[in-house]
C-alpha cells in the first residue's frame, strides 16, 4: 500500500484504483475493528475494561483509590480468575493521582454494560480521529491518506486493543495532535492530556525540554498539576499522599512482568532467565541499569537532533519509552503507527518507496508473528531506524552548511 501510493502520486492513472482500493481494505478492517468493541459491550472484557468500570466505581463509592481492600469491597458483575484476583483487586487501582479522573465517569454507571457503550464509542471515535488527525498531516493526497488510514487499522495490535477495550486509540489521538503541532505552543496540552490517559508518556516530555519549548513545556506540566487537582478533588486529598506511602506498584505481583504480552526489554530478559521479581517495583541492578542505559543512549541522539528534526526526535523518544517501560504490553504497538508514518513521509524513504516497503513490512510481520511474541524487535527496529534516520540528516544538514560555507569563501569580496 505504501508503495502503491507512491506509485500512484506518479502515475495518476492508477491513483483512483489504488486509493479506492486501500480505502476499502481500511473500511473493512474499521468493520472488524468495531465487531471488536461491539463484543465488549455484550460480553464485558475481563480485560481491562472491567478493571477500568471498577476504578470508576471506587471513585464514585468515595473509596480510597489506592487501598489493598476498596477494590474487593465491591460487588463484581460477573465471576473473575485468580488472576484478575490477584493482580487487580488484591492491588488497587495503579494509576497515579492526575490519571484519575479519567475513570470517574464510569462510576456514573452501575451497570457495567451501559458504560461500556460510553467507553468503546469513545475509543472507537478516538481511533477514526485519529486517523482523520493524521490524514490531514503535510497535505497528503487521497491515496496517500487511504495508505495512513490502512496503515494505522491493519496495525495487528489494533485489534487487540478493540478486544480490550484499551486506551490506546485515545492515546494514539492525542500524541497524533502532538505530533502535528509540535511547533505550537498547545502541543504541550495534548501530550500531558495523553500522559494523563498513559502515564509511560510522561518520558515524551523530555522531547520540549530538549528543544527548550519552555512555554510548551510549561503548558505541560500545568494540564498535569491542574489534572491532578481535579483529581484530589474527586478522590480526596489524602489519595496523593496514599499513592506515595502505599504505592500500588509494590503490591503489583512480579509475575505481570514476565508474562507473554509484556513486550519491554526487561521483560524479554525476565522470561529469558526464568527470573519472577517480587514486585513489579523490584527489578535486577543488571535490568534496570540496562533500561538506564538505553534510557541515556537514547536521549542523547533525541537531544543531537530535537531542534532541527523534532518529529523524528519525538518519534524515537515515544519508541524508546514502549521498550523501557516494565508494563508495556503487546497492544501498546498501536502507538507505532505514529513513527511509522513519519517515516514513511521522511525523505530518506520518499526517494525510496521499496526500502519504505519493505521496512514498514518487516515491522509489521514482527508484530504479527506468534500473536505479537516479537513485539519488542519491532519496536527496537523502529527505534533504531528513527535513530539512523534522524542522525542521517542531521550529517546531511552538517555538510551541506561546510559546502556552503566553501562556496561563500571562493566569492569575491568574501574576507
Amino acid at each position: 500500500m505504501v508503495f502503491g501510493a507512491k506509485l500512484a502520486s506518479k502515475h495518476r492513472s492508477y491513483a483512483a484504483a489504488i486509493a479506492g482500493a486501500t480505502a476499502l481494505i481500511a473500511f473493512l478492517r474499521t468493520v472488524k475493528i468495531a465487531g471488536a468493541y461491539a463484543r465488549n459491550v455484550t460480553h464485558l472484557a475481563q480485560w481491562d475494561y472491567l478493571c477500568f468500570w471498577l476504578y470508576g466505581q471506587v471513585l464514585a463509592h468515595h473509596l480510597d483509590p489506592y487501598g489493598p481492600h476498596s477494590l474487593r469491597a465491591l460487588p463484581l458483575p460477573q465471576p473473575v480468575d485468580a488472576e484478575f484476583s490477584r493482580d487487580v483487586l488484591s492491588v488497587g487501582i495503579p494509576y497515579p493521582p492526575w490519571s484519575l479522573a479519567l475513570f470517574r465517569p464510569l462510576g456514573f454507571f452501575s451497570n457495567p454494560h451501559h458504560g461500556a457503550m460510553l467507553w468503546c464509542a469513545l475509543e472507537y471515535a478516538a481511533l477514526l480521529a485519529a486517523v482523520v488527525v493524521l490524514s490531514r498531516w503535510k497535505s497528503l493526497t487521497w491515496n496517500e491518506a487511504a495508505a495512513v488510514a490502512a496503515l494505522v487499522f491493519l496495525l495487528p495490535p489494533s485489534l487487540a486493543t478493540a478486544a480490550y477495550a484499551q486506551t490506546i486509540p485515545l492515546t494514539l489521538l492525542l500524541l497524533a495532535l502532538y505530533m502535528v503541532r509540535i511547533d505550537k505552543v498547545d502541543g504541550g496540552m495534548w501530550l500531558a492530556t495523553a500522559a494523563i490517559v498513559k502515564p509511560f508518556v510522561l518520558l515524551v516530555l523530555v522531547v520540549p525540554f530538549l528543544r527548550r519549548s519552555w512555554v510548551q513545556l510549561g503548558l505541560a506540566i500545568g494540564t498535569l498539576c491542574a489534572m491532578t487537582g481535579i483529581s484530589l478533588v474527586i478522590a480526596g486529598p489524602t489519595a496523593l499522599v496514599n499513592y506515595v506511602r502505599e504505592s500500588p506498584i509494590v503490591r503489583t505481583p512480579g509475575s505481570v512482568l514476565t508474562e507473554s504480552n509484556n513486550v519491554p526489554v526487561v521483560a524479554y530478559f525476565l522470561r529469558a532467565a526464568h527470573v519472577t521479581p517480587p514486585n513489579a517495583a523490584s527489578l535486577p541492578a543488571s535490568l534496570v541499569a540496562l533500561n538506564l542505559s538505553l534510557l541515556v543512549i537514547g536521549v542523547a541522539v533525541a537531544a543531537l537532533v530535537a531542534r532541527r528534526h523534532a518529529v523524528l526526535a519525538f518519534c524515537a523518544v515515544l519508541a524508546l519509552a514502549l521498550l523501557v517501560y516494565p508494563q508495556s504490553n503487546i497492544h501498546y504497538a498501536q502507538l507505532l503507527a505514529l513513527p511509522l508514518l513519519a517515516l514513511w513521509r521522511n525523505p530518506v524513504f520518499e526517494r525510496r518507496p521499496l526500502l519504505a516497503a519493505a521496512f514498514i513490512g518487516a515491522v509489521y510481520a514482527l508484530l504479527s508473528v506468534a500473536g505479537g511474541a516479537d513485539t519488542m524487535f519491532a519496536t527496537l527496529l523502529v527505534w533504531a531506524v528513527c535513530l539512523a534516520v534522524s542522525l542521517r540528516g542531521e550529517s546531511s544538514l552538517g555538510l551541506r552548511r561546510k559546502n556552503n560555507a566553501l562556496v561563500a569563501s571562493c566569492e569575491p569580496g568574501f574576507p
